[in-house]
């Protein structure tokens, strides 16, 4: 019955000062070789290559002796990227250099190459498999737990993306993991502890650890939860778990040496209510990188913003690279936040780029509103390729919207009593927002009366309305051109603070009738090739995962595009990541409500208030044929 593990090495670990950093070498890092070369337990040690450049210049000999336990087969080295980042959250070309310029680090600093690669927070999507086997890897480790929704409760031996590229996954398992760490802290006895694992020997090979190395004999004081090191020592007590494992009959092998083989299932590693995978339990969901934190939302636009300038140099992306850090996005601590925010500053002000704008100047010309109609409840804008019924009395959002190629509307308003259960019994809105303000206990929305303007830029005309709520001004506006098939929204937020809560921009309320066949959604998640998404079953990526937490998950979009319909004809939705990287996430249930809603903000452990809300801009546009 074979065992394996791994230990996590990360120097960029959100919640160690830099101050601290030989300290974890000292209490975590020398440690675990020191348990790798007197027990003879073949561990993984995965970290990344900007890991290694932070301990070449504190710890040198460190290094040398890592260098000497891999020549020696002692231990294996098991890669990562030049940093750890949430690759569905980042463009194919990122995360393809991240991929090369860790091999390129592991070569230069180790003169090794690792065969197999822990997916980075195990967020994985369809799009990355191609990326992976592309860099050279034989192999994935990857969390079981969460893609076996996406499969059924199944883990198979190998996971493919839609174009039937094929890799062989190595699963781990949260729950093993975090009962080792219990053990090795005091809250779980070696008695217990063992019991459960012999629970798993029909799992073969069994995971036994495969986490961070940092939370042993060492604590970041990110929690005042957080209990105080174990006074045996808790690399002492790894140790003794290991002893007992071995005497209980446990074997051990190097993780590459567990790796599937050719032969065996394989299965897509998602699905359209699992569409990015993550680590451990639901409260770690996607958004946690995306739209939590200090402030994810301004940061990773920064990024996409970096990144569309065009960077030419290892040395820029580099840089790039450590700021789409996944740890600048979670529990990063006060000193590290303002270093890298001053870094960001520099960034720009050397490629000549500005920060994300908070608002617009709009045209002062004015036209006349159309006739409003049904009791002035509605305005309907008409141009050449889109008819619009607009809600006065619900903030402008769209009960009707359809596009000339289409001839009939595929999405609006369904109406209160569209549904014959009440707990569907309310209004579903296109086009409208709502902020959810937990720790105030208010709910903000655009829903209410407005008397518009309409304004003329000569190329399309712009319904616009202004809106007072406790925190600031709203502006609302919804742009429709003279010529063209879509509908522009924008929001600013003027003279606010980001504050704490759920800012969703319910997009598209689909019309059930409109459809004929099943319901698709498309976008990339990282990768170069747009991945599908088949709605077959319940979709709550906008339900809160627990009290803290308020989303279940969501899709990366990685190029600021996403499709949903049918076979038929569908909707596009559009944005500028470099402007607002919005949080795409779907709703559906089977008696045919479906919602396509984009999120600027989400709560969970590591968000904080501050900052002022960006613009914030989307697009609706048919979806082109040839999707």
């Amino acid at each position: 019955m074979p065992l394996f593990g791994l230990f996590h090495l990360n120097m960029d670990f959100s919640a160690i000062p830099v101050s601290e950093r030989m300290q974890v070498v000292e209490r975590c890092y020398s440690p675990l070789l020191d348990l790798v070369e007197d027990l003879g337990t073949p561990f993984g040690v995965e970290l990344t290559v900007h890991t290694l450049e932070i301990l070449q210049g504190i710890a040198p000999s460190w290094i040398a002796r890592l260098k000497r336990l891999l020549s020696n087969e002692q231990v294996s080295l098991i890669g990562s990227g030049y940093v750890q980042a949430i690759g569905p959250l980042l463009p194919a070309e990122v995360n393809r250099h991240n991929l090369r310029l860790a091999r390129v680090g592991y070569g230069q600093i180790l003169g090794h190459q690792p065969r197999l690669a822990l997916v980075n927070e195990m967020a994985l999507s369809k799009g990355l498999i191609k990326l992976y086997l592309e860099a050279g890897f034989d192999g994935l480790i990857m969390d079981g737990d969460n893609v076996s929704l996406a499969c059924g409760g199944k883990r198979p031996a190998r996971i493919h993306d839609d174009l039937g590229q094929q890799i062989p996954v190595l699963w781990s398992d949260s729950i093993l993991f975090q009962k080792f760490q219990r053990f090795a802290h005091g809250d779980l006895s070696l008695k217990r502890y063992l019991e459960y694992v012999d629970t798993r020997g029909k799992d073969s090979p069994v995971p036994i650890y495969c986490n961070d190395a940092e939370v042993f004999d060492y604590r970041p004081g990110r929690f005042g939860t957080e209990t105080k090191c174990h006074p045996e020592g808790e690399w002492v007590r790894i140790r003794r778990l290991i002893k007992a494992l071995s005497q209980r009959g446990w074997t051990w092998a190097p993780p590459e040496a567990c790796l599937p083989s050719s032969k065996g299932s394989s299965a897509p590693p998602a699905s359209a209510s699992v569409p990015v995978p993550v680590k451990k339990q639901q409260k770690y969901n996607l958004s946690r990188w995306a739209v939590t934190g200090r402030n994810d939302l301004m940061i990773n636009s920064l990024c996409h913003k970096l990144h569309q300038s065009g960077l030419q140099t290892d040395t820029d992306r580099k840089q790039l690279l450590r700021l789409w850090a996944s740890d600048l996005r979670t529990h990063i601590t006060e000193s590290r936040w303002e270093n890298a925010m001053a870094e960001f500053d520099s960034f720009l002000a050397r490629k000549g780029l500005e920060e994300v704008p908070v608002e617009r100047t709009w045209p002062e010309s004015r036209l006349d509103l159309p006739p409003q109609h049904e009791d002035n409840i509605f305005v309907t804008m008409t141009t050449k390729g889109v008819s619009a019924n607009v809600n006065l009395r619900r903030g402008l959002t769209l009960d009707r919207l359809s596009f000339t190629s289409h001839g009939r509307p595929l999405a609006g308003t369904l109406e209160h009593g569209y549904f014959d259960r009440i707990f569907l019994g309310a209004d579903f809105f296109s086009a409208g927002m709502v902020l959810e303000l937990p720790l105030r206990r208010e709910r903000i929305t655009d829903l209410s009366y407005v008397d518009p303007v309409l304004l003329d830029d000569g190329c399309s005309q712009i319904l616009q309305a202004t809106f007072e709520t406790s925190l600031g001004q709203i502006r609302k506006s919804l742009r429709f051109p003279v010529a063209g098939e879509w509908v522009e929204i924008t929001y600013e937020f003027l003279r606010w603070t980001r504050p704490v809560g759920s800012l969703r921009f319910n997009a598209l309320t689909l019309f059930p009738k409109a459809f004929t066949s099943s319901l698709q959604i498309h976008c990339h998640n990282g990768g170069d090739h747009r991945e599908v998404f088949h709605i077959q079953e319940a979709i709550n990526h906008d339900r809160p995962a627990n009290t803290l937490v308020s989303c279940q998950g969501g899709f990366g979009a990685t190029t600021g595009c996403i499709d949903i319909g049918d076979t038929a004809h569908g909707l596009r939705v559009t944005w500028d990541p470099a402007q607002c990287a919005f949080f795409p996430m779907a709703s559906h249930h089977e008696l045919g409500l479906t919602r396509l809603i984009l999120s600027g903000l989400e709560t969970d452990g590591s968000a904080r208030p501050g900052y002022s809300l960006p613009m914030m801009t989307y697009r609706i546009s048919p979806r082109p044929e040839e999707s």
